[in-house]
């Protein structure tokens, strides 16, 4: 296991509010790519060096410049033609002087250019206006049911160019890390053009949510949030009922949902466990302790549903059961889908008739798990399923009760609750809710 993951998914505690969920939520990132001008710091060739040299030492006549250097008529032409188009020389009836960049490019041996480049991948982030040229695990789409803070910035070349200094530091880590970068030629941003593009990209980051005991509002808790700027951006859109952040709730059903996990207590209690190991860094100093309070029967940290469906595997199952009331909802939040390509063994299925447009949805996950041995089983109508429960025979069984927290009149949040037990190569007493007979069938 990943104890440092395991560590930050550990919600801090905070006297007056109530821990509710962890929840992903995506920042709008803006990449850009500049027009720009760059300076361009190069050596001085040979044969510009001896132009040079020749000039200062008050030879100005081209003609003996030629006879000098030896090269033909034509080609030396074009080469003070060049130089005068650097401003290095200047040209009068075939004589030519030292231009002032000239005599400076002679005493430091090298030229300055200014020429017409591009600075890609300049990534700013629109909630905090924050510029940087490296941000990892960008996504380029995200699905429209998805959290997402809307954008509070809107990025304008003007205010490019007002930020020239960062922009700078970016263009110079572009150039120090390039595979054409050249000691002997160095070169600096000059001046910002134009966007020359733009895509709009995602970052993924993760907030824990609270509910205040006293008058019911919401706090939000980001790692990584400077001046709190993503929580309160995050409250802010909540109170204007922005569409994308809406999508944290879900509007009020009024249910009473099963409670499949017993030994509450006991499940608590192995947490609470698990948590102190955690935090006084048992698995440093005595693992086998660490590891002891990790495969205990207790309840879940945020997001360990899918670290056990992902080592499904290394128990060896004979069977997966998944039995749930709300499929959609199990197979869109939890990685069940790769789990199932990744083991050979038999996988049942077994969902509730009444669930919405869950024949559509079967359809759909038929053709996801194309190949697979894959039993769906239905519920019959009268019989009610409102929880979940994922099962690895012999292995483990994964409980998923829910619950709706209300947060207004209207809306909830819709919260899960999951709890590990463990089997001792006996399965039984996790499969005493499948209705499904092996030999029945």
């Amino acid at each position: 296991m990943q104890w440092d993951k395991l560590k930050k998914s550990i919600p801090p505690q905070i006297s007056g509010y109530k821990y509710l969920k962890k929840v992903k939520i995506y920042i709008p990132i803006l990449e850009i790519g500049l027009s720009i001008l760059e300076k361009q710091e190069v050596k001085l060739s040979f044969v510009f060096e001896t132009v040079l040299s020749l000039v200062s030492y008050d030879i100005h006549d081209i003609e003996m410049i030629q006879k000098v250097l030896g090269l033909d008529k034509e080609i030396l032409k074009e080469i003070i033609s060049q130089m005068a188009i650097e401003d290095l020389v200047s040209i009068s009836e075939m004589q030519i002087t030292l231009a002032p960049k000239g005599s400076n490019a002679l005493h430091e041996h090298k030229k300055n250019l200014v020429v017409k480049s591009q600075l890609n991948k300049i990534f700013i982030n629109r909630i905090s206006g924050k510029l940087s040229d490296e941000i990892p695990y960008l996504l380029d789409k995200i699905e429209t049911s998805e959290i997402c803070l809307d954008s509070i910035i809107t990025p304008t070349i003007e205010k490019l160019r007002g930020n020239h200094k960062e922009i700078d530091k970016i263009y110079y880590r572009q150039q120090e890390r390039s595979s054409s970068y050249n000691e002997l030629r160095k070169s600096s941003l000059y001046r910002i053009l134009d966007i020359i593009y733009d895509n709009f990209r995602y970052m993924e980051k993760y907030a824990f949510i609270y509910l205040n005991e006293k008058d019911g509002s919401l706090l939000s808790i980001f790692n990584d949030d400077e001046d709190s700027l993503y929580a309160t951006t995050l409250n802010n859109q909540i109170d204007k009922n922005i569409d994308s952040v809406m999508n944290m709730f879900k509007y009020k059903s009024n249910k009473n949902y099963a409670k499949t996990i017993i030994h509450e207590s006991e499940m608590k209690i192995g947490l609470e466990e698990l948590i102190k190991s955690i935090q006084s860094r048992d698995y440093d100093h005595n693992s086998e302790h660490a590891n002891k309070n990790y495969y205990s029967s207790r309840y879940l940290l945020e997001n360990e549903v899918d670290d056990f469906i992902s080592s499904i595997n290394h128990y060896k199952p004979k069977t997966i059961y998944i039995i749930s009331g709300y499929l959609h909802q199990l197979f869109r939040v939890h990685s069940l889908i790769d789990a199932i390509h990744t083991n050979k063994c038999e996988v049942i299925i077994q969902y509730s008739s009444n669930e919405s447009n869950i024949e559509n949805f079967i359809v759909w996950l038929k053709r996801e798990i194309n190949g697979h041995d894959v039993k769906f089983v239905p519920v019959d109508n009268d019989t009610l399923i409102d929880y979940s429960a994922i099962i690895c025979d012999p292995g483990f069984r994964i409980d998923i009760n829910y619950e709706e927290v209300a947060i207004n009149q209207h809306r909830v949040l819709f919260i899960e609750h999951s709890a590990i037990t463990f089997s001792d190569g006996n399965a039984n007493n996790l499969l005493s809710d499948i209705s499904y007979s092996k030999d029945s069938n």
